[in-house]
């Protein structure tokens, strides 16, 4: 996505499939990644006191599985399906590989854009 779109999860597809109102549109496309967040206080620089925008709270991260014009199915990060690394890609992934565990559930009216 060129902008910074910000969209809304609008729909809960059973247990852990969401709909998003963004689509190919806002330039999405299977695969792509989705942040999910809280928007948080505003922050000036204290130096000048400029506006700097609102800290996002993250509560998680989808990958879109299906962009419609409007609209995205999006799971999430750690239920999409990878694509074959080679080993030596796996064997210098210095992570352990695991995600820790979301601070809060996703839900309908959480805030999505483009990572």
């Amino acid at each position: 996505m060129s902008e910074a779109r910000i969209g809304r999860i609008v729909k809960q597809l059973g247990d852990d499939r969401w709909v998003v109102n963004l689509g190919v549109e806002a330039g999405l496309k299977a695969g792509d990644r989705l942040v999910v967040f809280e928007p948080g206080d505003e922050i000036n620089d204290p130096e000048t006191g400029e506006p700097l925008g609102a800290l996002e709270e993250v509560k998680g991260h989808l990958v879109v599985e299906h962009a419609q014009p409007r609209m995205a199915v999006a799971v999430p990060e750690e239920a999409a399906v990878e694509a074959p690394r080679v080993l030596s890609a796996v064997l210098a992934d210095t992570g352990t590989g695991r995600r820790p565990p979301r601070a809060k559930p996703l839900r309908v009216g959480d805030h999505v854009r483009a990572c």
